[in-house]
């Protein structure tokens, strides 16, 4: 069977587009600063109503209100923050945080710390202070501006007891209710 020239055109035009428009795409191939979540603001634009399990109920809100507003404010980013932490852990768990979103990494931290998560940001400390414990001592004296980007990359296998640690204690359902009862 023979197949039609005009479709074959049609073919290499939508190819040709398609190489257009990822041509046009710009790809972070550097690494970009640490988002700090400390100068968010406080406000609370709105909150979810439970109605069904936390995990649903804070996913439909992510869907309908906070994607592309995470930047709003402390409450919608560590909703943001959440949904990229639960597709880490479908996949391996905390440690693909530090490989694939290294930026977020701090402000984890300091979301746990703002969650009351006593348990997990001490765990979560443990890691930071493993990989670099002159950078997280800066983080906990408060001086953002001196961490660098990349500081707490992880090179090694060192680090995976903390992961393995952080991975057992860590409970999603436990940062949804700290994060309901804001």
């Amino acid at each position: 069977m023979r197949i039609p020239v005009e479709f074959r055109l049609l073919m290499l035009l939508v190819l040709a587009w398609r190489l257009i428009i990822a041509g046009k795409k710009k790809f972070d191939l550097g690494h970009s600063n640490y988002v700090n979540f400390d100068i968010l603001p406080e406000v609370i634009p709105e909150k979810p109503i439970k109605n069904n399990s936390f995990s649903v109920i804070y996913k439909e809100f992510f869907r309908s209100k906070v994607r592309d507003k995470q930047n709003e404010s402390k409450f919608y980013f560590a909703i943001f923050l959440i949904q990229k932490i639960e597709k880490h852990y479908q996949k391996r768990g905390i440690f693909r945080l530090f490989w694939y979103d290294q930026k977020y990494v701090i402000s984890f931290y300091q979301i746990l710390q703002y969650l009351n998560l006593e348990e997990d940001a001490k765990n979560f400390g443990q890691i930071l202070n493993k990989i670099s414990p002159e950078i997280f001592n800066l983080l906990k004296c408060g001086e953002f501006s001196k961490i660098k980007p990349d500081s707490f990359s992880v090179h090694g296998d060192d680090q995976f007891e903390e992961f393995a640690l952080f991975d057992k204690t860590f409970s999603i359902p436990k940062y949804y209710e700290a994060l309901h009862k804001l």
